[in-house]
């Protein structure tokens, strides 16, 4: 067991600890990943692959992480996920918002609607009366399928610190884990059949794990900077320099949750969708003061989105409590499969659709 007898809770050593425990797992798998074959195919990212590995290690099963330290980790995602929407529009080019930006949000929203709705009918008239589960149990599916780990994080203080309900924190990342194994495993079988039926303009055979470079060695043409300097580093270091820009806009969002409590009475808003909002807010300052425009590397924003999001996975994946799993698999187990039989039938609208238009 990992002694943490000296290690004080809720201080920032603390955060320092477990997230160097996350970096850990996250490397051990990244390795893992690239040399098992099987793991190549199906493209499991290492993040899933870390988040069930720090399961096995958690007190459900070997109790090599202890549960007051997992506990810990399990709150880590609900401040990664306030960092990856701070990034979303920050860097963002006036040419990037396209229509294309707005029809991918319209099939979204067509989803999320779809898994809200279905959600909550079956709430209303099967989970609530006969396994008497929570009310709020309806808003999981949306919240972990279409909204994924982050939100699921993001939404796991509101579960229970204004609803009451901490289930709903562990249940809301199990859906986000159901959403993604379910994304990669249906998802490779619709690509694959879709090419097979000469259905895809861009892939025009099945998608092959073993065929995809992952590691891009010095002058391969896939490597390629991932983040360009803004700034001399006799200035400020240009990393340092765009987190102080998430960080403002975290805090405008801040400011943005706190003033819906002073005006309108609002307690325990989510501050991560705010977040965004004042991500989106700075950036469009920045794209009208030539200065700042030059300054926003939209890929060092991307990097500093991404790190936040791999941790945050596998973060969540972990904390997962198992025994609150076992207590509600049977309508986890309903609405993942009649919500997955209309998702898919929604999507074969669409691509019936697309292939009349085409």
């Amino acid at each position: 067991m990992i002694p943490v007898e000296k290690i004080a809770s809720g201080t920032l050593g603390n955060l320092l600890y477990y997230v160097s425990i996350i970096g850990v797992l996250l490397v051990i798998c990244t390795i893992i990943r690239l040399k098992v074959s099987f793991l190549r195919k199906a493209f499991i990212p290492a993040s899933l692959l870390a988040g069930i590995i720090g399961m096995i290690l958690g007190p459900h099963v070997l109790g090599v992480i202890p549960a007051d330290m997992m506990s810990s980790i399990g709150a880590i995602p609900s401040h990664m996920i306030t960092i990856v929407f701070a990034c979303m529009m920050l860097g963002v080019r006036k040419s990037e918002n396209t229509s294309s930006m707005m029809h991918g949000l319209g099939w979204l929203w067509s989803n999320s609607f779809m898994q809200v709705g279905v959600a909550c009918l079956l709430c209303a008239f099967l989970f609530t009366p006969v396994f008497s589960v929570n009310e709020l149990f309806g808003s999981l599916f949306e919240i972990g399928f279409a909204g994924g780990h982050g939100t699921a994080g993001g939404m796991a203080s509101v579960f229970t610190d204004t609803f009451n309900w901490a289930d709903g924190a562990d249940l809301g990342k199990t859906t986000a884990t159901i959403g993604l194994l379910a994304g990669i495993f249906g998802g490779m079988a619709i690509i694959n059949i879709a090419v097979r039926k000469k259905w895809t303009k861009v892939l025009t055979e099945p998608a092959s794990g073993n065929a995809a470079k992952e590691v891009f060695d010095e002058g391969d043409p896939n490597h390629e900077p991932s983040a360009y300097a803004t700034i001399s580093q006799d200035v400020v270091e240009p990393f340092a320099f765009h987190l102080g820009i998430i960080g403002l806009a975290i805090l405008i969002g801040r400011l943005i949750v706190w003033g819906f409590g002073q005006i309108f009475g609002y307690s325990g808003l989510p501050l991560f969708p705010f977040a965004m909002i004042g991500g989106w807010v700075i950036n469009i300052i920045a794209q009208r003061v030539p200065l700042l425009r030059a300054l926003f590397d939209r890929k060092t924003f991307q990097r500093i989105q991404g790190m936040a999001l791999e941790i945050l996975v596998t973060c969540a994946m972990a904390s997962i409590s198992i025994p609150v799993v076992l207590a509600y698999w049977a309508p986890l187990l309903i609405g993942t499969v009649v919500i997955m039989v209309f998702g898919e039938l929604q999507n074969d609208c669409c691509i019936c659709g697309s292939l009349r238009n085409n």
